[in-house]
């Protein structure tokens, strides 16, 4: 692919000569010990306004600071040329039917200085204002300025270093939506290691340093302030593109395709290692404007073909303009070796180097060629069979390679980065295992034809399923009330039974242990799993509780029940494996004795409690009843006196203990005169209470009582009602 300097730029007006800068980069050559060339290289367009040419600065001042704290050393002034160079312009594609009139001008300002280089190194700096307000992907650009800079490493890295310098001079511009290949790659004079990278362009000089001088005599000291992007750039997307442009990180060419018309500025950035030391950074800052190309035709080949991949080959056709296309295959035994079609496909008969044509024709016959070397080699490709997941303890894995190799192709199985080389005629690992469980990543590598192929799949190795019970060890008196649970890791679905002093007690996760059983008792638990690590785990939990022994309290009263008139007890404790005994009564401490004797001046029930206590601690209670049971007593007057002096005038009878009551006074001729279901409700002589004085005489009556306990009474009589 043609680099494209050539290409219609729309520029606008400018008024300060700063503005038409489009780029620049420094680099230095150590001559001999303390003596190096600084070289600064500046880039503008000829023309600003009017077909005016904009002026170089006279001197450009570079200022070298110490990399241990950013002190100034020194302030060099490299002189201008007599005269600046014309770029010349390279026109390549025959189907661009108007070359524009582009002229760009480079500036090297060059000198050998003297520079006594501290063991940290130096920091060489130039900076000048300022950029075009026409960037697109910057945030106010006219406001930053442009920082070169590189770095000379000190005697703490090396003694001897020139830094890279970059090969071509970039296109100013370029076309939106051609496939573009655009070479940044660098040369190094010591040989080392270039690393390629887009970076984000420096900034200096103008109004946002050196007290806004646009050409500061004493360029500032790192650390640099950088531009800010605009939403949606960064360093790793500068200009708008699809696909994005991509840098080889190896040889520095950079691809893409651009998508938008705008002006961007763009950083590029080359890293100098020896023997794995970074030695320094090289930074390129450059403006670039993207426009609209009245090209018919374009060829591209895509160039990310597979390498030994062997005989036939899928090409693809990247070209972004041209009506047809023809296809050379570059195969010197046949004439056949054309295609037509956009993405063809074509088997060569042997390996070797083949040089591949693709012509892209335009809509007026105007036809664009480019070619691609490509190496074809037997195919290797490495392929496996991932195993199983394993359980770990009994892990035996089989790694056995079944992609296409060949006898001299060198295979290699990476597993978690640690390298197993087998011969060639082997196939693979066997019985192999794992040191730990989880995932670990198995690459198989083919190296052959210099062609290294790598395929990469992860291997599981499961983790033995395992469980707990829980609580833990726990003792109790007699009975021993628990709940256990089993909680399992690593166990797909797992399943349970539990045996307690070899008997099946559970099949669930948990159980429900009620035990009288006195001593040490013993679980047996198994766990099955029907997934992951499909395992039967038994675990043995042998003295897991103990059951203490428990006292028996025991009371014994030959007869709890006691009349009113001899209330007297006796209280026998019949407790077994008892050490220590306790008696209460209704819940007040009575005595320790096993035995006494009680008088209760009171009807009623009475609450006996016993505590017995083992030797061990355990206590048990017992609980007895005393009653006192009242007997039934009650008196009746005989007569009453119902005249209104204040004396006996009121009839009823005195109850000792009621819960129910009833009283009906009847008449000689049996006619009920008073009824009462409260025993203070007595009678006064009147009919009901209410009504008239009922005839002196003898009248009867009939009592009912039920007391608490629900023994039943019932009592007749008579009474002589006198005025």
């Amino acid at each position: 692919m043609r680099y494209l300097f050539f290409i219609l730029f729309i520029l606008t007006g400018i008024s300060s000569q700063a503005g038409h800068l489009v780029g620049g980069e420094i680099s230095y050559i150590q001559v001999n010990g303390d003596t190096y060339v600084i070289q600064l290289r500046m880039y503008r367009d000829c023309y600003a306004s009017g077909n005016s040419v904009q002026q170089f600065d006279p001197v450009a001042y570079v200022s070298v600071y110490n990399a241990a704290g950013n002190q100034l050393i020194s302030v060099f002034e490299l002189p201008r040329p007599n005269d600046s160079t014309r770029l010349p312009l390279v026109v390549e594609v025959p189907c661009l039917p108007d070359p524009p009139d582009l002229c760009i001008l480079e500036m090297i300002y060059s000198d050998t200085v003297v520079i006594d280089v501290p063991p940290n190194g130096v920091h060489l700096v130039n900076q000048r204002c300022c950029r075009t307000p026409n960037a697109v992907n910057l945030i106010n650009p006219s406001q930053f300025g442009s920082t070169y800079t590189a770095f000379i490493p000190g005697s703490n890295l090396t003694t001897s270093n020139s830094s890279p310098s970059f090969n071509e001079v970039p296109p100013i511009a370029l076309c939106t939506g051609l496939y573009l290949e655009l070479d940044y790659s660098a040369t190094d004079p010591d040989g080392d290691s270039l690393s390629y990278s887009f970076c984000t362009p420096l900034h200096g000089g103008g109004s946002g340093g050196n007290n806004g001088t646009p050409l500061p005599d004493t360029p500032s000291a790192p650390p640099f302030d950088t531009v800010a992007w605009a939403n949606g750039f960064g360093p790793n997307y500068q200009i708008s593109s699809a696909p994005p442009f991509e840098i080889n990180h190896s040889t520095g060419i950079i691809t893409g395709r651009p998508s938008q018309l705008g002006t961007y500025v763009f950083g590029v950035c080359v890293t100098e290692y020896r023997n794995n030391l970074k030695l320094g950074v090289t930074r390129r800052d450059f403006q670039v404007t993207t426009t609209l190309c009245e090209v018919e035709a374009a060829a591209a080949i895509d160039s990310a073909i597979e390498e030994c991949i062997g005989l036939e080959l899928q090409f693809f056709n990247i070209s972004t303009l041209g009506k047809s296309f023809i296809w050379d295959f570059g195969d010197p035994t046949t004439t056949l070796d054309t295609s037509t079609q956009s993405n063809p496909v074509y088997n060569y008969p042997d390996t070797g180097l083949y040089k591949i044509r693709l012509i892209a024709i335009g809509a007026v016959g105007c036809s664009d060629t480019t070619f691609m070397e490509y190496r074809v080699l037997p195919r290797i490709e490495p392929d496996f069979e991932v195993p199983d997941p394993q359980c770990f303890d009994r892990q035996k894995y089989d790694l056995i390679h079944s992609g296409y190799a060949r006898p001299t192709t060198n295979i290699i199985w990476q597993i978690d980065s640690i390298n197993y080389i087998m011969e060639s005629e082997q196939i693979g690992l066997l019985d192999f295992a794992f040191p730990t469980t989880g995932l670990h990543e198995v690459m198989l590598i083919y190296e052959d034809f210099g062609c290294v192929k790598k395929y990469a799949q992860f291997v599981d190795v499961l983790e033995n399923p395992q469980f707990t019970i829980d609580p833990p060890f726990a003792e109790s008196c007699s009975p021993f009330l628990n709940e256990y649970e089993a909680t399992a890791t690593f166990a797909g679905a797992p399943h349970y039974l539990w045996y307690l002093d070899d008997t099946l007690i559970s099949d669930s996760s948990f159980v429900n242990i009620n035990s009288k059983k006195e001593g040490y008792h013993r679980f047996k638990v198994v766990m099955m799993t029907d997934s992951l690590c499909i395992d039967t785990v038994t675990n043995y939990y042998p003295k897991h509780f103990l059951v203490k022994e428990s006292p028996h309290a025991k009371i014994y009263v030959e007869n709890p029940f006691a009349s009113m008139f001899i209330p007297e007890f006796t209280v026998v404790d019949s407790s077994a494996k008892a050490q220590n005994i306790s008696f209460y009564l209704d819940s007040v401490f009575h005595t320790n004795r096993n035995e006494f004797e009680l008088i209760l001046e009171d009807t009623g029930d009475y609450h006996i409690m016993l505590v017995a206590e083992h030797e061990n601690g355990c206590i048990d209670t017992a609980f007895d009843t005393l009653r006192v049971s009242p007997e039934y007593l009650f008196y009746t007057p005989n007569s009453f006196t119902p005249d209104g002096d204040g004396t006996n005038d009121i009839w009823y009878p005195n109850i000792f203990l009621w819960e129910k009551y009833n009283l009906v006074i009847y008449d000689r001729w049996g006619h009920e005169v008073y009824t009462a279901t409260h025993p203070l409700s007595g009678w006064n002589g009147k009919m009901e209470n209410l009504g008239d004085d009922c005839p002196i005489g003898v009248y009867s009556y009939t009592i009912e009582v039920t007391e608490p306990i629900g023994r039943y009474w019932k009592t007749n009589g008579i009474i002589a009602l006198l005025r």
